[in-house]
């Protein structure tokens, strides 16, 4: 297989895609409020995803299935009121509930306090209406915020590329011809159009999704730390093992991903290549040895994409697999804790929810790695397109007077190793005419490249009017000089 069909592929270490990084985000500088906007109403998300659980905890522990009771004296929203008395929920409170026929009785430091059965479930069901109202509101607001976020950030992706494949095309076409010459048409499609599609899947997507799952990871954790500290020491080791076993799939799983890429483009080039020259494989009746070749360059993509399925295939259950274990070892030592009394059932409640809602975001986080990969190579791509140096376009106020064309001692190549022109005179007085003739690739087009400024000679001399083609601004020539090509480009339009 020729090796022109596996290229492009970057290896890019993390540094360099910081890089990358930064230098792709000057073009969310002029939208940064917004985007500011849209990753602030992200965290305020994140954070309110967090109360409907907490909510939850509190309303099992005080309403549904409350074990001790300590008093306060002040009242608050999970509190219940008996003679003055404000009761809320705790593991370490020091009054017990027990309940009669048709009453309630709170017992502790020598005291009782009694509740009718039909008042204490009023308050329960106020209590728990309260909760449910709270939790709907929570959501409510969550999905306007969602829905500003989700627009903000798209349109700053839209926005951004927007400027971005702008620029790249007025960059491109002010590329010298040589420039084309050596870089195929569809490969420069792709520039413009995929990778830079992959930009906008970065800014609006990729950007705020990872803000969003690192705020919850932290949120996660630090609320698990308040609930409680003995169960969250015990899901330590769990999360420790989730994030190295997350950097090590991030390792292989970009290898993963290069492979699969550079098996994709050989498959590219190699039906680029080969159905546009059909014709030619036909009439040399090479139909079966391009069928063998293009079967092996698809078996190597397969084996490729195999590959990353199979490192794909195995960290989504480990890490579910490790999720269950956190969560089995939680409600083992939940329970031990509550039948001891140093726990609500609510308390758990909470922290297994939160166990769950914690591999959410790790989850995404690993499967962004290859988007990330997938958009760090394409701005790769369009950062080297961005560096190519602008030709410098002669300044000066020149004018043609004639037609008069005089070519003097010429040289010219399109490399530095291959002369096409080899010191080459001629002179075309002003009304006159040149006819050339030769074989093909003798140099016959070139000349009339030459003279229209399309390339430039490596030394000698081209005049038009006395005025020297290298010298004469592109507009002047332009206007003075034209040329009837061979193959004729028709472009849409009337």
């Amino acid at each position: 297989m020729p090796p022109s069909y596996e290229q492009e592929e970057y290896k890019l270490p993390f540094l360099d895609s910081l890089k990358l990084s930064f230098w792709v985000f000057k073009y969310i500088k002029p939208y940064w409020k917004m985007m500011s906007l849209s990753i602030a109403l992200m965290i305020i998300v994140s954070v309110m995803g967090l109360f409907p659980t907490i909510l939850t905890s509190n309303a099992i522990n005080l309403y549904l299935n409350p074990s001790k009771y300590a008093v306060s004296a002040k009242p608050s929203y999970n509190s219940i009121e008996i003679d003055g008395k404000y009761f809320i929920p705790s593991s370490n409170g020091a009054y017990t509930v027990k309940h009669l026929e048709n009453e309630y009785i709170f017992q502790g430091n020598g005291n009782s306090y009694t509740i009718s059965a039909s008042q204490y479930n009023q308050i329960r069901f106020s209590g728990i209406s309260l909760v449910a109202f709270e939790i709907f509101m929570i959501f409510l607001v969550s999905f306007v915020f969602s829905y500003i976020q989700n627009y903000t950030s798209q349109s700053v992706g839209i926005r951004a590329v927007n400027d971005v494949r702008n620029q790249l095309f007025v960059h491109l076409i002010d590329q010298p011809m040589k420039f084309f010459d050596s870089n195929i048409s569809g490969r420069l499609v792709t520039r413009v159009t995929n990778d830079v599609q992959n930009l906008n899947n970065m800014f609006s997507t990729m950007i705020s999704s990872i803000f969003k799952d690192a705020v919850l990871i932290a949120g996660i954790l630090y609320v698990l730390f308040l609930v409680d500290f003995r169960l969250f020491l015990i899901t330590i080791p769990i999360f420790i093992t989730v994030a190295i076993i997350t950097s090590i799939f991030r390792t292989y799983s970009r290898k993963a991903y290069r492979a699969v890429r550079a098996k994709l483009a050989a498959i590219n080039g190699f039906l680029a290549e080969h159905l546009s020259g059909m014709v030619v494989t036909v009439l040399f009746n090479r139909e079966k040895e391009k069928s063998d070749e293009f079967s092996v360059i698809n078996n190597d993509y397969y084996k490729a994409a195999m590959k990353q399925l199979l490192i794909f295939a195995f960290f989504r259950p480990l890490i579910d697999f490790l999720r269950y274990v956190g969560t089995a070892l939680v409600i083992w030592f939940g329970v031990q804790a509550i039948i001891h009394g140093q726990m609500e059932i609510g308390t758990l409640y909470a922290f297994v929810s939160y166990i769950g809602m914690a591999f959410t975001p790790i989850n995404d986080l690993a499967e962004n790695f290859s988007n990330i990969q997938s958009a760090m190579v394409s701005i790769e791509r369009i950062r080297a397109l961005f560096k190519l140096p602008q030709p410098q376009r002669p300044i000066s106020d020149k004018k043609i007077s004639n037609g008069k064309i005089e070519v003097k001692n010429l040289w010219f190549g399109y490399s530095q190793d291959t002369m096409i022109l080899k010191d080459v005179s001629f002179t075309v007085e002003n009304g006159g005419k040149l006819a050339i003739v030769g074989h093909t690739g003798a140099g016959k087009s070139t000349i009339s490249s030459i003279l229209t400024g399309l390339y430039p000679y490596s030394k000698g001399s081209a005049k038009i009017g006395d005025v020297e083609v290298r010298d004469c601004p592109i507009e002047e020539l332009r206007k003075n000089v034209n040329i009837v090509i061979q193959e004729v480009m028709l472009f849409s339009g009337t």
